[in-house]
This record gives structure tokens, sequence and C-alpha cells, in this order.
């Protein structure tokens, strides 16, 4: 059984039993001075009040940190990721 995407324009063809959605891969692009000092999960930077955590996206992202390209032609290489 092939897996379909949607594109969010026409649903129609689509068994929605086996309709996926294409991955999300978050990224963090950070350009301050200091090294990154935040949890790597999205979950521990969410506060949530008791009875909501279930609700909350549990997952990882990408920190690109500018500081740690040192070239310009680093910089730029790295900045549409």
């Amino acid at each position: 059984m092939q897996n379909k995407h949607c594109n969010g324009s026409n649903l129609r063809g689509y068994e929605t039993s086996i309709l996926h959605y294409p991955p999300i891969l978050p990224i963090v692009y950070y350009e301050g001075i200091d090294k990154w000092a935040a949890g790597m999960q999205l979950r521990d930077r969410v506060l949530t009040e008791e009875g909501v955590e279930d609700y909350i996206p549990n997952f990882s992202y990408k920190l690109v940190g500018i500081r740690d390209y040192g070239s310009e032609a680093e910089k730029v290489k790295h900045r549409d990721l």
C-alpha cells in the first residue's frame, strides 16, 4: 500500500485511513552572542499547567548557531537550512 501525502489543496482520492503528512523538521536559527543553553526538547521550553501535558508536542529540534560558523561563506551556506 502506497502512502499518499496531502498538500492541503485537494483531499479527493485520499483515503483518510492512510493519509500521512510530510515530515516537519523543526529548526532553531540562533544568532545570539552567548552559547545556546536551553534544552533541545520543545516540551522543556513550554510552560504548562497540570492536566495539559498530553497536548504539548514533544520533539527535538535542530539548532543552527551562526556563531559556530566562522567565515561569511559558511554563514551564507547554512543560512537557508
